[in-house]
């Protein structure tokens, strides 16, 4: 967990992330590979074993450790990414990813282990499953990664960069089960404020598909970006938040996907077919003095 909000003056003081902002920023140092992420989550797995009274395993398996931010604000105007496909392929999975974007975080695909010839190995055909905790006797699943009160401003570079070429502020890949968005800022981003990805390998023939990447956005504002949220999972939800004036570089015409072609298109989708159920209490507003739709 990581908590914004303390003060480095007065000893003692109670935390108060408006009083005492934590503010994390790139410096301009460094190679373009080093500048790419302010924080990458990768490989946050716990293993669960149970063995017999002989020592021997008789059952194995992983869960992710939920991530937490609250309190923090991001600024990386240094990030890039590539424009290779990013489309399938087992490289898009792991492997050198740091420039597939995520310039203030970037939540990478995490993986379940399995043994192999007596050692363990990354397998991306099965599924990494939900963290489970006990909270007072009750066993709930906690989001893999949780963001909250956070602010992500001017992430991902501008000058001489295409869009193709611009991090999203937040990347998260697939593996280990939903995320969570509350009370958060985004704006004056270069890229997607956030792109949850979603691969054309997820099928029913393997186990992959049981664990989809969903993100519920609540109580956010996304506000002056050049790109427009992206989540991909066919289950993600954005409920009573304000989207105003993002997808700058394509004349705010995209304000938000969800699933692999839904979208809020202010063109096309006036009346928000096909994610009506999974948008709700939202302020899209293309343009200034523009009539809102919720």
């Amino acid at each position: 967990t990581f908590l914004g909000g303390y003060s480095f003056d007065v000893k003692g003081a109670p935390r108060d992330p408006q009083a005492h902002p934590t503010i994390i920023e790139m410096p301009n140092t460094g190679t373009a590979a080093q500048r790419n992420q302010l924080f990458i989550v990768e490989d946050m797995t716990r293993q669960m074993v149970q063995a017999n009274w002989q020592g021997e395993y008789t059952s194995r398996d992983s869960v992710v450790i939920p991530i937490v931010f609250d309190g923090i604000t991001f600024i990386n105007p240094y990030s890039t990414k590539d424009r290779s496909s990013d489309e399938g392929g087992y490289n898009n999975q792991g492997g050198l990813m740091s420039k597939k974007g995520g310039a203030a975080i970037y939540y990478r695909w995490q993986r379940r282990y399995e043994e192999y010839d007596g050692a363990y190995s990354p397998d991306f055909t099965k599924a990494l499953h939900p963290d489970s905790a006990l909270i007072d006797g009750v066993k709930v699943t906690l989001p893999k990664l949780t963001l909250s009160n956070c602010i992500f401003m001017d992430n991902g570079a501008r000058d001489g960069v295409s869009q193709e070429e611009r991090s999203p502020a937040v990347r998260i890949d697939h593996g280990g089960g939903s995320s969570l968005i509350v009370n958060t800022l985004f704006h004056s981003n270069a890229g997607a404020p956030v792109y949850a990805r979603t691969y054309d390998i997820l099928t029913e023939d393997n186990d992959l598909w049981k664990v989809p990447n969903n993100v519920t956005i609540i109580n956010c504002t996304s506000a002056l970006n050049d790109g427009h949220i992206r989540l991909e999972s066919e289950n993600s939800e954005v409920h009573n938040s304000l989207i105003w004036l993002d997808d700058l570089n394509n004349d705010t015409l995209v304000q938000l996907q969800m699933g692999a072609s839904d979208q809020w298109d202010k063109a096309e989708n006036r009346t928000r077919e096909g994610i009506e159920n999974r948008m709700t209490t939202c302020k899209p507003v293309r343009t200034r003095g523009a009539t809102t739709a919720s």
